[in-house]
């Protein structure tokens, strides 16, 4: 449940929209620049500092605020040396190469099946390329070369995505305009895979494959990516705490099988409706699927590492994604995510400062319970959609509705948009919940259409055209006909210039 608490003033508009509003809608989405690619230092887990946070970069972030916080808690990302994020910088495929290997958790120091003449034992992300290049995520140029220092196009990226989600079947209903002749292309069921996860392109409505992609563009790109692979069989995660392994999906009764410690490495095979079943150590046992965790180990930044109370579990659970606001803990009500306005003067002006908090149930004991966890994550998705419209335009009820209700009901096609829409964005932070159960959502399970709009607010994206979103796939839909993946350049050849 969403709770508000605003200063008249504010509300009435007479004070400047606070730094974190969302671009006008309508804008472009992506920029790009023309600067010189130069490439984030390469940098291990050790390296990234505990309790680092994307507001630490010295310059801003735009609208890619909540993505780089995320990439920053996971040590995906630690910047450059000067403190800059640089977010409107074009990306390097050898910095996409060494976000994904960082986001993958996996640690590889071996060859690669084919080697690139362009990538030696000096060369910057060397372990990361060569890791993509193995796992399949990259074939190279056929002219033997990966071009680390390159720039990385759209129809590139898509690709390297695709294939480091398992390459998952993709079904097109209505291609991209720009794409509808290009079904051969290597790119073009990857972008429209993309595009389920709520990349939607440009107000033209063109995916334009060829064009090169910014540093922020691709936090929010890795960001909705993340989301969908967590559960990807074969995909490594950590234990958080102690848990114990058990030989069948029934905590009560199966034996246990051993005792694993916090950071023991797992594979995920799939999930049960309390347990998930994974593999360590060629021993295949079910475990506690919430107290599991994706990054690499020892780097998933929490608030408090040796949380005692009710509070700092809470603020634990919501790290990845709302860094530590103020929990209350309270009794006999419902839950509410809540924010506040204060002002402080400086030389003559007034400044906003906004204060954002959850108060939170108390009536299960256990706030690790996974009904507990689904309520927390719900009001901490109020948060989220607060920051991706910005305080004012989320608040602001000059009229009937506010700008944040009015598209969150157009997105749900109810409404109570804003209260099924934090259930979805729940539902993809990864609330566990029994068939039909659903914390506040007053209407049941999240489409694929509504968890692709969870997936964009998540990634602090508002939505200028809702409307578009409410459309579900049809089931009528054929698959893709002419285009397969194939081992084959990420573009087509092109001369590499030597200058």
């Amino acid at each position: 449940m969403l709770g508000l608490m605003l200063v008249p003033l504010l509300a009435a508009g007479l004070f400047p929209t606070p730094a974190l509003a969302a671009p006008a809608a309508g804008a472009v989405p992506e920029a790009v620049t023309s600067e010189a690619v130069t490439s984030e230092a390469a940098t291990s887990e050790a390296a990234c500092p505990a309790g680092a946070s994307g507001a630490d970069f010295t310059d801003g972030l735009a609208s890619f605020g909540n993505s780089v916080e995320w990439m920053v808690r996971q040590c995906v990302t630690t910047g450059y040396a000067d403190g800059t994020f640089r977010a409107g910088r074009a990306i390097s495929r050898g910095e996409v190469a060494a976000f994904l290997y960082r986001m993958s958790g996996e640690s590889y120091s071996g060859g690669a099946p084919r080697g690139f003449s362009d990538v030696t034992a000096g060369t910057v992300h060397r372990d990361a390329i060569l890791w993509a290049t193995a796992r399949g995520i990259t074939t190279g140029y056929a002219d033997g070369t990966f071009e680390p220092s390159g720039q990385i196009t759209r129809g590139e990226l898509a690709a390297f995505m695709h294939r480091y989600a398992g390459r998952p079947a993709v079904t097109v209903s209505a291609p991209f305009p720009d794409l509808a002749a290009q079904q051969r292309a290597y790119y073009y069921g990857p972008a429209h895979w993309m595009r389920s996860l709520g990349v939607t392109g440009y107000r033209d409505g063109a995916f334009r494959a060829g064009r090169d992609v910014t540093r922020g563009e691709t936090t929010k790109f890795l960001y909705l990516v993340n989301g969908v692979v967590k559960d990807r069989p074969g995909l490594s995660l950590w234990t958080e705490t102690a848990l114990n392994l058990y030989a069948r999906d029934d905590w009560r009764t199966a034996p246990v099988l051993s005792t694993l410690t916090p950071q023991t490495r797992v594979e995920w095979v799939r999930d049960s409706a309390d347990l998930a079943q994974v593999r360590v150590n060629g021993t295949t046992g079910w475990v506690n699927k919430g107290m599991l965790t994706p990054g690499r180990p020892g780097t998933t930044a929490k608030p408090y590492p040796r949380p005692a109370s009710f509070e700092q579990r809470v603020a634990n659970n919501i790290a990845p994604w709302c860094w530590k606001p103020e929990i209350s803990v309270i009794s006999g009500q419902t839950s509410f995510a809540n924010m506040r306005f204060r002002y402080r003067t400086v030389g003559g002006r007034v400044l906003v400062e906004k204060e954002e908090d959850l108060q939170i149930t108390g009536e299960i004991p256990d706030p690790n319970h996974v009904s507990s966890r689904a309520v927390q994550l719900h009001e901490c998705a109020h948060l989220l959609q607060y920051r991706a419209y910005g305080y004012l335009d989320a608040t602001d009820r000059t009229g009937q509705l506010s700008v944040m209700d009015r598209d969150l009901n157009r997105v749900y096609g109810n409404k109570n948009g804003v209260e099924h829409m934090a259930d979805c964005m729940a539902d993809v932070m990864g609330a566990q919940r029994d068939a039909g159960e659903y914390t506040v959502g007053y209407g049941g399970a999240c489409t694929p259409a509504h968890l692709a709009a969870a997936r964009k607010l998540i990634a602090g994206e508002r939505f200028s055209e809702p409307a578009v979103l409410n459309t579900v796939p049809s089931r009528r839909a054929a698959p893709i006909t002419g285009w397969q993946e194939v081992s084959r350049p990420e573009v087509p050849v092109r001369a590499v210039d030597a200058g």
